[in-house]
């Protein structure tokens, strides 16, 4: 039985940053995005070079796809045939050649023309110009693997353009730290017809309203299509001591047509060092009991004096630990446990006063 594989792979400005081309296997695209304005009914003239930097001959196919949109992990997302997206650019596209060879360590230039017609709808319009390498035919049982590398094209057809982006969620992956080791989610929905970048700062403050770190959301300035949602992920990670509550505030600029607009987002989280916290609280229990300790041994010593110096005197009552006094007009040592509770209780009362300003 035969079987073959095919492996498309692709690369695109869009989703990640690089220097201007695209790459597979070999093979070298430039440029790797190509984004322009256009009137409906005008036609826009361009050129793709393919290079071959591979040790032997590349026969390529050109084939042309609407892009719909870009997946979270870079990988681009195509309409299925004759579907209508509203954004289509593809059946606009005529390239000179269906087909290419190029030898090895060489390069080709491969022109192409996209003609817009005059009732074209206003805003993004997405397609892919790809060069495929059809999977080798095998004679055994096993795999062939072919390839497809190519260029994004954006052309933003001019009219009533809307750039409007709207942040659907803005999360941590959990509520309390142990560390400052957060990871910032957020999603964001294009709500225009045209590509947005959204970008922009998180600042970190804590309880006293410091800014601790400053993060940048979508630093390469990856796109957004019309009308989908596109998750960004930036992480915050910090040795040293943090203790409290924090709060980030999030804050995207886009647009280009319609000037800069801004959208914001917050959210709070918990950094609670556990190996801190239970050394100060265990630090606490002990003290408590030293002193409970402590003063149940005075107090029985001091009983003990009363009860020795009253038999001394002739004197045959009964001292109990609830009516003892001591001499000469002295407080009781009931007296003084109640003063010690009292300080106990006002520190306990401190503490969680202190606890409650920290992390409400």
């Amino acid at each position: 039985m035969k079987k073959i594989l095919t492996i498309g792979v692709f690369v695109s400005s869009l989703c990640a940053v690089l220097p201007g081309f695209a790459f597979a296997d070999g093979l070298k695209v430039q440029p790797a995005l190509i984004e322009e304005k256009i009137d409906p009914g005008s036609a826009y003239s361009g050129v793709i070079t393919v290079t071959n930097i591979g040790g032997q001959s590349e026969r390529l196919y050109v084939v042309v796809r609407d892009v719909t949109g870009v997946a979270d992990n870079g990988v681009p997302l195509f309409a299925k045939e004759n579907a209508e997206t509203g954004y289509s650019l593809a059946s606009w596209v005529h390239a000179t050649e269906d087909a290419i060879e190029i030898g090895p360590n060489g390069a080709r230039d491969v022109p192409f023309t996209i003609e817009v017609p005059k009732g074209a709808g206003p805003g993004g319009h997405f397609a892919g110009i790809f060069f495929v390498r059809e999977a080798d035919r095998v004679k055994t049982t096993g795999s062939g693997v072919g390839f497809e590398v190519g260029t994004i094209v954006t052309m933003k057809i001019s009219g009533d353009i809307r750039e409007e982006a709207e942040i659907r969620e803005f999360t941590t992956n959990k509520n309390i730290y142990g560390t400052a080791d957060v990871i910032f989610t957020t999603n964001i929905e294009n709500l225009g017809n045209v590509l947005i970048r959204p970008r922009g700062p998180i600042d970190i403050t804590d309880m006293f309203g410091k800014k601790v770190a400053t993060l940048i959301v979508n630093d390469p300035e990856a796109g957004v299509f019309p009308k989908t949602i596109r998750e960004f992920a930036v992480s915050w990670s910090e040795p040293g001591f943090y203790f409290g509550r924090y709060e980030a505030v999030m804050s995207l600029a886009y647009g280009e047509e319609n000037g800069r607009q801004t959208v914001s987002r917050s959210i709070s989280f918990w950094i609670l060092p556990l190996k801190f916290l239970i050394s100060v609280f265990g630090g606490l229990l002990l003290l408590v009991l030293f002193l409970f300790v402590f003063i149940r041994l005075h107090i029985k010593r001091k009983i003990r004096q009363i009860q020795e110096a009253t038999l001394a005197v002739g004197e045959q009552r009964k001292i109990s630990s609830d009516d003892a006094l001591l001499p000469y007009g002295k407080e009781s040592p009931i007296s003084r446990l109640w003063l010690v509770t009292v300080v106990l209780l006002l520190f306990t009362l401190v503490f969680l006063a202190i606890l409650f300003f920290l992390f409400a």
